[in-house]
């Protein structure tokens, strides 16, 4: 099957930080076809990452850009090395379909997949850190472009501060490292919170969404019964229409048939009547010998 969609980036998404924010990154979907294309976006960490719009329907040579949102990291735990994303494309088979209804019942051989690897991009650390040559010497470089492991950053960090010798400035290079530490855990703290906080957000508002589709499904339901009801009603009206119409027709067809005997009869006897009486007046006209 040829490719329905033209993506970019192509192979990789990539994000910089700092991560103690939200942070975005974006790509780039065209329909190259002259055929409407369906796509929705998949990720193995949902928790993690937001992506609008996640599904649509791009009309032929139509361009969407995606925005892909990664939530402020909970360092040292999380890391972005697994973290995948799928974009999912098929051809629409119906002018009148809905993006939300498009991929119901669909079959694995209609849709071509497009996964992408997730980059976490180095940021340079500095938040309180001095940069002079003793401590350049204490670190060892990150490429500004190379994906870095938050959990073997602070893990290596950490061990730098316990192999330096506490002589002389030194000492106190070690007690601001250990400030800038502390304060990392804090953010990762307040980050967390603040993750939890939004996931218990989403919680409410899905389960309002979901209680309001409950009750729209209802008041359908119900409205499908009375409009049931209703052509349940209709139908039995026409019907008994029908039946007095039928009666009516019978009743009349009667009438006249008795009306037609009545006439004929009505006839015959007058026209017997003015026979014997043509006969009296002939009788009464004879002269008598």
């Amino acid at each position: 099957m040829d490719r329905l969609l033209l993506l970019e980036p192509s192979k990789e998404v990539r994000f910089q930080g700092p991560y103690t924010e939200i942070v975005t990154s974006y790509m780039k979907l065209t329909n190259p076809t002259d055929k409407r294309v369906g796509y929705k976006v998949k990720t193995n960490a949902p928790r993690q990452y937001t992506v609008e719009p996640n599904n649509g329907i791009l009309e032929p040579n139509q361009l969407q850009v995606l925005s892909i949102r990664l939530q402020p990291l909970r360092v040292p735990n999380t890391s972005t090395t697994y973290h995948k994303f799928m974009v999912q494309s098929m051809v629409v088979p119906d002018s009148d379909v809905k993006s939300e209804d498009l991929w119901r019942g669909t079959h694995k051989a209609d849709v071509i997949d497009y996964k992408f690897n997730c980059i976490l991009e180095a940021e340079q650390i500095q938040n309180g850190i001095e940069t002079s040559p003793e401590h350049m010497q204490m670190t060892s470089p990150i490429s500004n472009h190379s994906p870095i492991n938050i959990a073997t950053l602070q893990t290596t960090k950490l061990n730098n501060v316990q192999g330096i010798p506490k002589t002389n400035g030194i000492s106190s290079m070690v007690d601001k490292l250990k400030t800038v530490v502390t304060e990392m855990k804090e953010m990762m703290k307040k980050s967390d919170e603040r993750l939890l906080q939004m996931n218990n957000d989403s919680s409410k508002e899905t389960r309002m969404l979901s209680e309001k589709l409950k009750a729209r499904e209802s008041e359908s339901a119900m409205l499908t019964q009375e409009v049931t009801t209703l052509k349940e009603r209709l139908q039995q009206v026409e019907e008994e229409s029908k039946r007095q119409i039928s009666l009516l027709t019978d009743k009349l067809q009667a009438q006249e048939a008795q009306f037609e005997q009545f006439r004929t009869t009505t006839v015959q006897q007058m026209s017997e009547k003015m026979e014997e009486i043509l006969k009296q007046i002939s009788n009464s006209e004879t002269p008598t010998p």
